[in-house]
C-alpha cells in the first residue's frame, strides 16, 4: 500500500485535498466512491463526512506521494 495524494475541484472551485492508502491510481479512485452510484464521499476532516455530487466535480487528480 502506498500513500496517495488526491486532490477533488469542483465546479464552484471549491476544492479538497486529501491523503488516502491504495495499490494503485485506480484503487484509490474506487475508494472515493460510495456505494450510491455518482456520488463521492470523502472524509476531509476528523468526524466531517462530506458527499459530493460526481456531476458537480470538475477535476479529480490522483497521484503518489513521497516516501
Amino acid at each position: 500500500m502506498k500513500n496517495y495524494g488526491v486532490s477533488i475541484v469542483l465546479e464552484n472551485e471549491e476544492s479538497y485535498d486529501l491523503e488516502i492508502q491504495g495499490s494503485d491510481e485506480e484503487q484509490v479512485f474506487s475508494k472515493l466512491f460510495s456505494r450510491i452510484s455518482g456520488v463521492i464521499k470523502i472524509y476531509p476532516y476528523d468526524d466531517v463526512v462530506v458527499f459530493i455530487n460526481f456531476d458537480k466535480v470538475l477535476k479529480i487528480q490522483i497521484q503518489p506521494l513521497e516516501e
